[in-house]
């Protein structure tokens, strides 16, 4: 149950797109790309106080006797790149009385000096808190609506010698694991990888409202006809299609019964919003988590959710307060299914963390359990076409359908996994040394927990309002200690 597949970690990264992902040059050919349903909930559950940004935050350490990255470097690189990313120049562009999802055209304002820019002066070398704080007021901010819907701010100098990064992506642009691709490809495997000088860019001229208005109309017809081609299909083969319906009612059933009929519980995470965000950082070592897996027996995913979800329990009893059976809900990658680079090709499915369980053992046991019964059913794959159906509905029915589905009552919190690679990557000849990556905060959602592996160690990363819940700094210690109860308590 893993919400990425992990196969971009052993590609080598270059300037090259990742495979399957449109270039440049491929979509020139093309008309202009409309956001999917589900990318446009992202942009409707978002206000002044639920920001819909991904983001990743990296250090990254210099080798000897190389260059320290400069501002100007990473614009060029970054730059340089973009013929592969043409999403990065793009910018929402809506139908005429936004009767239908929004187009994305090129921006010929574009400016790269506006989405990669400096957080402090090259000489001043921040520490690891004000890395920190600076962190948090970036990520505080939403990305401005009317240009390409992403930002890096650039820290030149540490006061340990690393460099740092954040990196924020409008979640209507990519999902989790999208992002990390795009952010991969944006890095290198190598130490030494040349420099390369950005080429010039053409942008396409934007469609006027006429146009957009007969593009949102042919991708209806093209819609209704694939709907009617299924159905063909379907008449053909009627016994085929007959067990296919029943399988889909059976995981259909399946989903509603575990991932929508029963409530989120109340619970200390799940609290009215603002706009302030804090980014509780907790690297742990892969190996003593591989040690927990192999004792309980169970997966990867399993001890890094066993040790969340102990963490929590651990949190709400230093608030005087029993802990809760939390309703989790977890982003579940849907890409080998379709593998169109851009765009969000996710699903969800809820599961229980047991916080009400006092034994350690039994709680990643239950986890186990959960997980093991998730995959059996198939349930992904039936929320999945739960969320393509959004299609069918009227635009503005899916608003607040969307808002119900990521409400409190939906579930208490998200939990994410993006797998990183085993093998280094290198900013400017600068190693990743540390990786956050964070999922954004919904409407009633005081946090949202993800864990990047990456090497030989495990980032987790607790991302919250620090004003509804400022609990989240004491999360860290919170981790570090279910994980060695963890290890002590199985055989």
């Amino acid at each position: 149950m893993r919400s990425g597949t992990g196969t971009w970690a052993s590609r080598p990264r270059s300037s090259r797109a990742p495979p399957g992902w449109p270039t440049s040059a491929r979509r020139s050919r093309l008309p202009p790309e409309q956001l999917s349903p589900l990318d446009v909930v992202f942009l409707q559950l978002e206000d002044g106080r639920a920001h819909m940004h991904i983001a990743l935050v990296g250090s990254f350490r210099p080798l000897a006797g190389r260059s320290r990255p400069t501002l100007q470097a990473l614009q060029a690189s970054v730059e340089a790149r973009l013929p592969h990313l043409p999403r990065f120049r793009q910018r929402l562009a809506w139908p005429p009385g936004r009767l239908a999802e929004p187009f994305w055209v090129d921006d010929p304002g574009f400016d790269i000096a506006r989405h990669v820019v400096a957080a402090a002066d090259p000489d001043q070398a921040l520490s690891d808190a004000e890395f920190g704080q600076l962190t948090d007021e970036f990520l505080s901010t939403p990305l401005e609506r009317p240009g390409p819907l992403w930002r890096f701010a650039f820290v030149p100098r540490l006061d340990d010698g690393r460099a740092g990064l954040v990196c924020k992506v409008h979640h209507a642009m990519v999902d989790g694991v999208a992002g990390m691709e795009i952010v991969a490809s944006l890095f290198s495997d190598r130490a030494d990888a040349p420099s390369e000088t950005p080429a010039a860019w053409h942008p396409e001229p934007p469609p006027g409202p006429l146009g957009l208005g007969l593009a949102a109309l042919r991708g209806q017809v093209e819609a209704a006809g694939a709907r009617t081609a299924r159905a063909l299909v379907g008449l053909a083969s009627p016994a085929t299609a007959a067990g296919e319906l029943r399988d889909a009612v059976l995981r259909g059933a399946a989903a509603v019964r575990d991932d929508v009929l029963f409530p989120a519980p109340s619970s200390f995470l799940n609290r009215s919003i603002g706009p302030t965000r804090r980014l509780a950082r907790c690297p742990l070592p892969a190996s003593e988590l591989v040690q927990v897996k192999r004792a309980a027996g169970v997966t990867f995913n399993d001890a890094c959710l066993a040790v969340a979800g102990g963490a929590l329990r651990r949190l709400a009893l230093d608030r005087g307060e029993l802990p809760p059976r939390l309703k989790v809900a977890v982003p579940v990658s849907m890409r080998g299914r379709d593998p169109r680079g851009w765009g969000n090709r996710i699903s969800f499915t809820a599961i229980e963390l047991p916080l009400d369980e006092p034994s350690a053992p039994a709680r990643i046991a239950g986890v186990h359990e959960q997980t093991a019964r998730f995959k059996e059913t198939g349930r992904a794959a039936a929320t999945d076409s739960a969320i393509n159906a959004l299609s069918f509905l009227p635009g503005p029915l899916r608003a607040p359908l969307a808002r119900l589905g990521a409400g409190a009552r939906a579930f208490n919190l998200t939990i994410s996994n993006v797998p990183g690679p085993r093998t280094p990557l290198y900013l400017l000849g600068a190693e990743l040394d540390e990786g956050y990556l964070l999922a954004p905060l919904t409407p009633g959602h005081a946090l949202s927990i993800a864990f990047f592996p990456y090497r030989d160690r495990v980032f987790f990363a607790g991302y919250a309002d620090p004003v509804a819940l400022p609990e989240v700094d004491a999360l860290p210690d919170a981790l570090r200690a279910e994980l060695a109860e963890l290890r002590e308590s199985l055989p």
